[in-house]
């Protein structure tokens, strides 16, 4: 993959849309442009805030950008990696399965791996609720990880979840949100197969998830219910800790 990368077909793809994004801003065009192809990768589906971190970073060479960026995207990709490697065939089958799509987003500059990371550093700690609503500012459907909280009755950390997020995404009714890029597109969808699949799917998952209480549990649901299913959403396999250690899961 990275030898693919090298010769263009990966590198910089996402990060790009950052890039542009933050561009958009900078010279007051639309964060949402609706003459923008939906199943491009330099189509935006993110909150604000995020656009906003790339202004500045606009005045810089963008490969120097992009140097820094996907450096950084490695670092967090490879963050969650030895407590799976440590914990076991199961972990290690985790890995196996999730990391090399999720290597491919940080090749791309793809936000995933730091979705991941933040969300394997912050669930089932104190900071937990602003893991999930910063990511959820990111994918949206992190916020499913609140299932967990309210199924333990920790209310006010539930609260506090939803309410960081919507705060991180309510600026973006000032940017044209009805042009926001929620198409599916190409991508493989168990929605676009069918609805009642899917939902019937996600139910599951939540009434498992309810049931267990767990992060683990919590990280299948926000996989299978992510509309737009992309290789690397399996990095949400290494978001809850290792399923056999004593951390997150």
């Amino acid at each position: 993959m990275a030898l693919i990368s090298i010769h263009g077909a990966i590198l910089w793809t996402d990060g790009h849309a950052y890039w542009a994004a933050g561009e958009r801003l900078r010279v007051g065009d639309a964060l949402y442009p609706p003459t923008l192809n939906p199943e491009s990768s330099d189509a935006y589906r993110y909150a604000p805030w995020l656009a906003w971190v790339w202004v500045p970073l606009t005045y810089l060479p963008e490969p120097l950008v992009a140097l820094g960026w996907t450096i950084g995207m490695f670092a967090a990709w490879a963050l969650p990696l030895p407590a799976f490697l440590g914990a076991g065939w199961r972990g290690r089958a985790l890995v196996f399965l999730a990391a090399p799509p999720l290597l491919v987003a940080a090749l791309g500059g793809n936000v995933q791996p730091a979705l991941v990371a933040i969300l394997y550093a912050g669930l089932g700690r104190r900071w937990g609720p602003a893991a999930i609503g910063l990511a959820a500012s990111l994918k949206i459907f992190p916020v499913l990880f609140v299932i967990v909280y309210v199924a333990r009755r920790e209310w006010m950390r539930a609260g506090a979840a939803v309410a960081l997020g919507a705060f991180l995404w309510l600026p973006a009714l000032a940017y044209g949100i009805d042009d926001y890029p929620a198409v599916i597109g190409g991508a493989f969808s168990l929605w676009t197969i069918s609805p009642i699949v899917y939902l019937g799917a996600v139910a599951l998952l939540v009434a498992w998830t309810w049931r267990r209480r767990s992060w683990t549990a919590g990280s299948l649901l926000v996989l299978v219910a992510s509309v737009r299913f992309i290789p690397y959403h399996l990095g949400y396999l290494l978001s809850s800790g290792p399923p056999d250690g004593e951390g997150t899961g």
